[in-house]
Protein backbone atom coordinates (compact mmCIF):
# COMPACT_ATOMS: atom_id res chain seq x y z
CA UNK A 1 0.00 0.00 0.00
CA UNK A 2 1.34 3.45 -0.95
CA UNK A 3 1.59 5.69 2.11
CA UNK A 4 1.26 9.46 2.30
CA UNK A 5 5.03 9.73 2.73
CA UNK A 6 5.61 7.63 -0.39
CA UNK A 7 3.28 9.84 -2.43
CA UNK A 8 4.63 13.13 -1.07
CA UNK A 9 8.35 12.40 -1.39
CA UNK A 10 7.85 10.58 -4.67
CA UNK A 11 6.10 13.62 -6.13
CA UNK A 12 8.50 16.21 -4.67
CA UNK A 13 11.87 14.58 -5.36
CA UNK A 14 11.20 12.03 -8.09
CA UNK A 15 8.47 13.80 -10.04
CA UNK A 16 6.23 10.75 -9.89
CA UNK A 17 2.76 11.25 -11.32
CA UNK A 18 -0.13 11.02 -8.86
CA UNK A 19 -3.64 12.48 -8.98
CA UNK A 20 -3.66 16.06 -7.69
CA UNK A 21 -6.10 15.18 -4.91
CA UNK A 22 -3.81 12.40 -3.68
CA UNK A 23 -0.77 14.68 -3.66
CA UNK A 24 -2.71 17.33 -1.75
CA UNK A 25 -3.86 14.80 0.85
CA UNK A 26 -0.32 13.51 1.30
CA UNK A 27 1.10 17.05 1.61
CA UNK A 28 -1.42 17.92 4.32
CA UNK A 29 -0.40 14.90 6.36
CA UNK A 30 3.37 15.00 5.87
CA UNK A 31 3.88 18.76 6.37
CA UNK A 32 2.98 18.39 10.04
CA UNK A 33 6.14 16.39 10.65
CA UNK A 34 8.68 18.22 8.46
CA UNK A 35 11.73 19.59 10.22
CA UNK A 36 13.23 22.93 9.18
CA UNK A 37 15.95 21.17 7.20
CA UNK A 38 13.48 18.86 5.48
CA UNK A 39 11.20 21.76 4.58
CA UNK A 40 14.14 23.57 3.02
CA UNK A 41 14.91 20.54 0.85
CA UNK A 42 11.25 20.22 -0.17
CA UNK A 43 11.06 23.91 -1.08
CA UNK A 44 14.30 23.72 -3.04
CA UNK A 45 13.10 20.75 -5.11
CA UNK A 46 9.63 22.14 -5.80
CA UNK A 47 10.85 25.66 -6.60
CA UNK A 48 13.40 24.31 -9.08
CA UNK A 49 10.70 22.34 -10.88
CA UNK A 50 8.32 25.30 -10.80
CA UNK A 51 10.96 27.64 -12.24
CA UNK A 52 11.55 25.28 -15.16
CA UNK A 53 7.82 24.89 -15.79
CA UNK A 54 7.06 28.64 -15.74
CA UNK A 55 10.06 29.47 -17.95
CA UNK A 56 8.61 27.18 -20.58
CA UNK A 57 5.35 29.17 -20.39
CA UNK A 58 6.64 32.75 -20.36
CA UNK A 59 3.99 35.38 -21.05
CA UNK A 60 1.11 33.24 -19.86
CA UNK A 61 -1.24 35.04 -17.41
CA UNK A 62 -1.00 33.89 -13.81
CA UNK A 63 -4.59 32.72 -13.77
CA UNK A 64 -3.83 30.40 -16.67
CA UNK A 65 -0.55 29.32 -15.08
CA UNK A 66 -2.35 28.31 -11.93
CA UNK A 67 -4.83 26.27 -13.97
CA UNK A 68 -2.03 24.51 -15.87
CA UNK A 69 -1.94 20.81 -14.82
CA UNK A 70 1.87 20.86 -14.72
CA UNK A 71 2.10 23.96 -12.50
CA UNK A 72 -0.95 23.84 -10.26
CA UNK A 73 0.19 20.80 -8.21
CA UNK A 74 3.62 22.36 -7.66
CA UNK A 75 2.16 25.65 -6.40
CA UNK A 76 -0.39 23.99 -4.15
CA UNK A 77 2.13 21.56 -2.73
CA UNK A 78 4.49 24.41 -1.91
CA UNK A 79 1.67 26.23 -0.14
CA UNK A 80 0.66 23.12 1.81
CA UNK A 81 4.23 22.21 2.73
CA UNK A 82 4.69 25.68 4.21
CA UNK A 83 1.33 25.70 5.98
CA UNK A 84 2.87 25.79 9.47
CA UNK A 85 5.11 28.74 8.58
CA UNK A 86 2.25 30.65 6.94
CA UNK A 87 -0.05 30.22 9.96
CA UNK A 88 2.78 31.28 12.28
CA UNK A 89 3.27 34.48 10.30
CA UNK A 90 -0.51 35.13 10.32
CA UNK A 91 -0.70 34.67 14.10
CA UNK A 92 2.18 37.10 14.68
CA UNK A 93 0.84 39.70 12.29
CA UNK A 94 -2.66 39.46 13.73
CA UNK A 95 -1.33 40.52 17.14
CA UNK A 96 0.24 43.68 15.72
CA UNK A 97 -2.69 44.71 13.50
CA UNK A 98 -5.72 46.00 15.48
CA UNK A 99 -8.06 45.47 12.53
CA UNK A 100 -7.37 41.73 12.59
CA UNK A 101 -7.61 41.03 16.30
CA UNK A 102 -11.23 39.99 16.01
CA UNK A 103 -10.36 37.35 13.40
CA UNK A 104 -8.91 33.90 13.92
CA UNK A 105 -5.71 32.63 12.37
CA UNK A 106 -7.65 29.90 10.61
CA UNK A 107 -10.16 32.41 9.28
CA UNK A 108 -7.38 34.59 7.84
CA UNK A 109 -5.58 31.70 6.19
CA UNK A 110 -7.68 31.71 3.02
CA UNK A 111 -7.16 35.47 2.62
CA UNK A 112 -3.41 35.04 3.08
CA UNK A 113 -3.45 32.24 0.53
CA UNK A 114 -5.31 34.02 -2.27
CA UNK A 115 -5.28 37.69 -1.27
CA UNK A 116 -8.17 39.89 -2.37
CA UNK A 117 -8.41 38.31 -5.82
CA UNK A 118 -8.34 34.99 -7.64
CA UNK A 119 -4.55 34.76 -7.81
CA UNK A 120 -3.08 36.80 -4.98
CA UNK A 121 -1.43 36.33 -1.63
CA UNK A 122 0.78 33.30 -1.17
CA UNK A 123 -0.26 31.69 -4.48
CA UNK A 124 0.73 34.81 -6.39
CA UNK A 125 3.99 35.03 -4.42
CA UNK A 126 4.92 31.45 -5.26
CA UNK A 127 4.22 31.99 -8.96
CA UNK A 128 6.22 35.24 -8.93
CA UNK A 129 9.24 34.04 -6.95
CA UNK A 130 12.54 34.29 -8.87
CA UNK A 131 14.16 31.05 -7.78
CA UNK A 132 17.01 31.33 -10.29
CA UNK A 133 18.09 34.63 -8.74
CA UNK A 134 17.39 34.20 -5.04
CA UNK A 135 17.52 30.45 -4.43
CA UNK A 136 15.74 28.74 -1.59
CA UNK A 137 17.17 30.73 1.34
CA UNK A 138 15.08 33.85 0.69
CA UNK A 139 11.85 31.94 0.13
CA UNK A 140 10.53 31.83 3.73
CA UNK A 141 11.03 35.57 4.40
CA UNK A 142 9.49 36.22 0.99
CA UNK A 143 6.40 34.21 1.94
CA UNK A 144 6.13 36.17 5.19
CA UNK A 145 6.08 39.46 3.31
CA UNK A 146 3.42 38.14 0.94
CA UNK A 147 1.23 37.20 3.92
CA UNK A 148 1.60 40.71 5.38
CA UNK A 149 0.70 42.27 2.04
CA UNK A 150 -2.34 40.02 1.61
CA UNK A 151 -3.69 40.77 5.08
CA UNK A 152 -2.92 44.48 5.12
CA UNK A 153 -6.21 46.41 5.10
CA UNK A 154 -7.06 48.31 1.94
CA UNK A 155 -7.35 52.11 2.25
CA UNK A 156 -11.14 51.79 2.31
CA UNK A 157 -11.04 49.13 5.03
CA UNK A 158 -8.63 51.31 7.02
CA UNK A 159 -10.98 54.29 6.82
CA UNK A 160 -13.96 52.20 7.89
CA UNK A 161 -12.02 50.73 10.80
CA UNK A 162 -10.83 54.14 12.00
CA UNK A 163 -14.36 55.50 11.78
CA UNK A 164 -15.75 52.61 13.82
CA UNK A 165 -12.85 52.74 16.29
CA UNK A 166 -13.42 56.41 17.08
CA UNK A 167 -17.11 55.81 17.69
CA UNK A 168 -16.92 52.74 19.91
CA UNK A 169 -15.08 51.38 22.88
CA UNK A 170 -14.77 47.90 24.29
CA UNK A 171 -17.02 46.62 27.05
CA UNK A 172 -13.93 46.25 29.23
CA UNK A 173 -13.15 49.97 28.82
CA UNK A 174 -16.76 50.83 29.55
CA UNK A 175 -16.56 48.87 32.79
CA UNK A 176 -13.36 50.65 33.75
CA UNK A 177 -14.94 54.05 33.14
CA UNK A 178 -17.88 53.18 35.38
CA UNK A 179 -20.59 50.59 35.48
CA UNK A 180 -24.05 51.49 34.48
CA UNK A 181 -23.21 54.03 31.82
CA UNK A 182 -25.93 53.62 29.23
CA UNK A 183 -24.00 54.78 26.16
CA UNK A 184 -20.65 53.62 24.76
CA UNK A 185 -20.41 55.81 21.65
CA UNK A 186 -17.68 58.34 22.49
CA UNK A 187 -18.88 60.79 19.84
CA UNK A 188 -22.57 60.59 20.73
CA UNK A 189 -24.27 63.10 23.00
CA UNK A 190 -25.47 62.09 26.43
CA UNK A 191 -29.14 61.05 26.44
CA UNK A 192 -30.36 64.30 28.00
CA UNK A 193 -28.52 66.45 25.43
CA UNK A 194 -29.77 64.22 22.66
CA UNK A 195 -33.35 64.75 23.78
CA UNK A 196 -32.95 68.54 23.62
CA UNK A 197 -31.32 68.36 20.22
CA UNK A 198 -34.21 66.21 19.03
CA UNK A 199 -36.46 69.13 19.90
CA UNK A 200 -34.18 71.42 17.92
CA UNK A 201 -34.47 69.11 14.96
CA UNK A 202 -38.24 69.33 15.19
CA UNK A 203 -37.93 73.13 15.19
CA UNK A 204 -35.89 72.99 12.00
CA UNK A 205 -38.39 70.66 10.37
CA UNK A 206 -41.29 72.84 11.47
CA UNK A 207 -40.07 75.77 9.36
CA UNK A 208 -39.58 73.76 6.17
CA UNK A 209 -43.19 74.16 4.92
CA UNK A 210 -42.73 77.95 5.06
CA UNK A 211 -39.63 78.11 2.85
CA UNK A 212 -40.24 80.37 -0.16
CA UNK A 213 -40.24 77.81 -2.99
CA UNK A 214 -41.24 74.18 -3.49
CA UNK A 215 -37.74 73.44 -4.77
CA UNK A 216 -36.19 74.75 -1.53
CA UNK A 217 -38.70 72.82 0.56
CA UNK A 218 -37.89 69.54 -1.21
CA UNK A 219 -34.15 70.24 -1.14
CA UNK A 220 -34.24 71.10 2.58
CA UNK A 221 -36.06 67.89 3.53
CA UNK A 222 -33.60 65.83 1.50
CA UNK A 223 -30.62 67.74 2.90
CA UNK A 224 -31.65 67.16 6.52
CA UNK A 225 -32.06 63.44 5.88
CA UNK A 226 -28.57 63.35 4.39
CA UNK A 227 -27.06 65.24 7.32
CA UNK A 228 -28.70 62.87 9.80
CA UNK A 229 -27.44 59.86 7.83
CA UNK A 230 -23.87 61.02 7.15
CA UNK A 231 -23.20 63.85 9.60
CA UNK A 232 -22.12 66.13 6.76
CA UNK A 233 -23.65 68.65 4.41
CA UNK A 234 -24.27 67.15 0.95
CA UNK A 235 -21.91 68.03 -1.89
CA UNK A 236 -23.08 70.42 -4.63
CA UNK A 237 -23.00 67.59 -7.19
CA UNK A 238 -25.25 65.50 -4.94
CA UNK A 239 -27.69 68.38 -4.61
CA UNK A 240 -27.59 68.86 -8.38
CA UNK A 241 -28.35 65.19 -9.02
CA UNK A 242 -31.27 65.30 -6.57
CA UNK A 243 -33.11 67.95 -8.59
CA UNK A 244 -35.74 66.93 -11.15
CA UNK A 245 -34.68 67.55 -13.80
CA UNK A 246 -31.03 67.42 -12.78
CA UNK A 247 -29.11 70.70 -12.82
CA UNK A 248 -25.45 71.67 -13.07
CA UNK A 249 -23.06 71.37 -10.14
CA UNK A 250 -22.87 75.17 -9.85
CA UNK A 251 -26.65 75.40 -9.71
CA UNK A 252 -26.64 72.68 -7.08
CA UNK A 253 -24.22 74.73 -4.97
CA UNK A 254 -26.42 77.80 -5.32
CA UNK A 255 -29.51 75.84 -4.27
CA UNK A 256 -27.75 74.51 -1.19
CA UNK A 257 -26.68 78.00 -0.12
CA UNK A 258 -30.10 79.52 -0.80
CA UNK A 259 -31.87 76.71 1.07
CA UNK A 260 -29.59 76.99 4.10
CA UNK A 261 -30.02 80.77 4.20
CA UNK A 262 -33.81 80.40 3.99
CA UNK A 263 -33.86 77.87 6.84
CA UNK A 264 -31.70 80.13 9.01
CA UNK A 265 -33.77 83.25 8.33
CA UNK A 266 -37.05 81.43 9.01
CA UNK A 267 -35.79 80.07 12.34
CA UNK A 268 -34.48 83.48 13.36
CA UNK A 269 -37.90 84.94 12.55
CA UNK A 270 -39.96 82.25 14.28
CA UNK A 271 -37.66 81.49 17.22
CA UNK A 272 -35.62 84.64 17.97
CA UNK A 273 -34.64 83.48 21.47
CA UNK A 274 -33.32 80.19 20.15
CA UNK A 275 -31.31 81.91 17.44
CA UNK A 276 -29.93 84.53 19.82
CA UNK A 277 -28.93 82.23 22.67
CA UNK A 278 -27.67 79.25 20.69
CA UNK A 279 -29.66 77.01 23.00
CA UNK A 280 -27.77 73.85 24.00
CA UNK A 281 -26.46 72.61 20.71
CA UNK A 282 -28.12 74.90 18.19
CA UNK A 283 -24.72 76.47 17.50
CA UNK A 284 -23.33 73.05 16.56
CA UNK A 285 -26.43 72.35 14.51
CA UNK A 286 -26.12 75.68 12.73
CA UNK A 287 -22.43 75.03 12.01
CA UNK A 288 -23.34 71.72 10.42
CA UNK A 289 -25.64 73.56 8.03
CA UNK A 290 -23.32 76.46 7.24
CA UNK A 291 -19.92 74.77 7.12
CA UNK A 292 -19.01 74.15 3.43
CA UNK A 293 -17.80 70.71 2.48
CA UNK A 294 -15.21 70.98 -0.28
CA UNK A 295 -14.11 68.21 -2.61
CA UNK A 296 -10.87 66.48 -1.58
CA UNK A 297 -9.03 68.13 -4.44
CA UNK A 298 -9.85 71.62 -3.10
CA UNK A 299 -8.46 73.50 -0.11
CA UNK A 300 -8.93 77.01 1.26
CA UNK A 301 -6.24 79.63 1.63
CA UNK A 302 -5.90 81.86 4.69
CA UNK A 303 -8.52 84.27 3.34
CA UNK A 304 -11.01 81.42 2.90
CA UNK A 305 -10.78 81.33 -0.85
CA UNK A 306 -11.11 77.94 -2.54
CA UNK A 307 -8.28 76.68 -4.66
CA UNK A 308 -6.61 73.46 -5.85
CA UNK A 309 -4.93 71.29 -3.26
CA UNK A 310 -1.13 71.41 -3.12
Amino acid sequence: MTTDSDVFYGFVFDGQDYPAERVEQAARMVQRHLSTGELRQVNDALLARLAAATEARQGMPKKELLADPAIRPLVHTLALANHAWITTVIARYRKTCPQLRGSTTEGLYSTALTGQGTVGGVLNAILSYDFRRYGVDAFSPYLARSVHNALQPTPKQERVYRRVETRTQSLDQRDQDGAGRGWVDRTALRPEAGAINQELLEVVRSVLPRLPTQQQRATAAWMIDRILATGELPLPREAAAFQRPAVSRERGRQLLEQTVDSIRRQIEADYPQLAAQGLNGWEQFKQAFTRPRLPRSVTRDRRGRAGPAA
